[in-house]
């Protein structure tokens, strides 16, 4: 029973409340019905490919320690797949124990097997997207500066979302971590 409890607890994580950017099917998706699929790896990396309904997870501060800052977090993975616990909720649990409201972004994959989504069109608008949802949920959450933070493939997308922009979904900062080399950035 133990071990059953340990587990769940490893687990609640990768299963708390996910919010879908888009409520009506993200652009570009339509008619695209495969079902996510999350894998362990064998280092214990939980893996995910097949996004076709992009979600945030936020890992909220405690209220005695919010700083007001947000950052969402773009796990990389080549583009082909997610790597969401050490580019994902391992460094959001640690913002959010830092007082800093973070959000795992898991967006669309443009060099997956078969796909038809692009960085700029799909992974980018995933991430403006992102950033004016939480903008949007600002005062619920206690926030006032939103950043995004990539890893790898996802610091790709961080710094392309920074440098095409709308007023409404423009990062107040970026952090790229080993960002995927690109000619753009």
């Amino acid at each position: 029973m133990k071990t059953l409890l340990v587990a769940l607890a490893f687990l609640l994580p990768l299963h708390a409340e996910e919010i879908f950017l888009w409520p009506n099917g993200a652009p570009g998706s339509e008619g695209k019905t495969a079902a996510e699929v999350l894998t362990k790896s064998d280092n214990g990396e939980f893996i995910v490919t097949r996004v076709h309904k992009p979600t945030i997870t936020p890992y909220l501060p405690a209220k005695d320690k919010a700083t007001g800052v947000a950052v969402i977090i773009a796990p990389g993975g080549g583009h082909k797949l997610l790597c969401v616990t050490h580019e994902g909720s391992n460094v959001a649990e640690w913002l959010a124990q830092h007082g800093v409201a973070a959000f795992v972004l898991k967006y669309r994959l443009a060099s997956e097997e078969g796909s038809t989504y692009t960085v700029d069109d799909h992974a980018v608008a995933d991430m403006h997207q992102a950033i004016r949802l939480v903008r949007s949920r600002a005062s619920e959450w206690g926030i006032k500066n939103v950043g995004v933070m990539g890893f790898s493939a996802g610091g790709e997308v961080c710094a392309i979302a920074s440098m095409k922009f709308t007023p409404e979904d423009r990062p107040d900062f970026q952090a790229l971590i080993y960002p995927g080399r690109s000619q753009r950035i």
